[in-house]
């Protein structure tokens, strides 16, 4: 998983976006599983190249620990807004920040992360434009009105529950229009149905992200 949020808009904004995309798909595999070398492999091959700008980058991979049963997230956050894993008992937590933007430094040491999520557990990474839309007072959204639409709607589809959080700004804002860019991405870590899986590899991961 990589969500990345490029300041500015327009075209020069989109070709950015456009590169980041190809350097991505282009980044050795055995640096993209390493959140924190990824996010440090984007810091140098963008510093200096966005001119007034930079980028915020959450990135994460997952994998199933059979001994824990329990699927791990690897994360590092390159000054993306905190991801949200939203527990199947309606409870939230907030994942690590980070500090430095990319295109600021070529080398930032990117401390990578970990949490766990169990079966009905959801991890969100979103863009700013969550927690800074305002109403017609002035007021912001915010990260806690975030996190409870999201535990609220948790019984619901994954994609649904995305839906929501759109809603729910909408209605907050009281405007169909958005006021930046918004970006939802998430999974949710759940068994494979048994007709999935393939009972001649003992070693098949058997969780599977929606």
């Amino acid at each position: 998983m990589l969500l990345a949020d490029l300041t500015g808009h327009g075209v020069t904004a989109a070709l950015f976006m456009a590169l980041l995309k190809y350097i991505s798909q282009e980044t050795p595999e055995e640096v993209r599983v390493l959140p924190g070398y990824f996010l440090n492999y984007l810091d140098m091959e963008f510093y200096g190249q966005i001119p007034n700008g930079f980028f915020t980058a959450f990135a994460a991979t997952a994998h199933y620990n059979e001994k824990r049963q329990v699927v791990e997230i690897d994360y590092s956050n390159a000054a993306h807004p905190v991801s949200i894993i939203i527990r199947t008992d309606g409870s939230y937590e907030l994942l690590e920040s980070g500090h430095f933007a990319i295109g600021l430094m070529d080398l930032v040491e990117r401390k990578p992360h970990t949490n766990d999520l169990n079966f009905g557990d959801r991890l969100y990474a979103y863009t700013d434009g969550f927690l800074e839309s305002i109403d017609p007072d002035g007021n912001e959204f915010g990260l806690e009105a975030l996190c409870k639409t999201l535990a609220a709607h948790r019984h619901l589809p994954l994609k649904d529950s995305i839906q929501k959080a759109y809603d729910a700004l909408a209605s907050f804002s009281q405007s169909d229009e958005p006021q930046d860019d918004l970006t939802i991405l998430a999974i949710e870590a759940r068994p494979k149905p048994q007709n999935e899986l393939d009972p001649l590899d003992p070693n098949e991961d058997p969780w599977d992200f929606n």
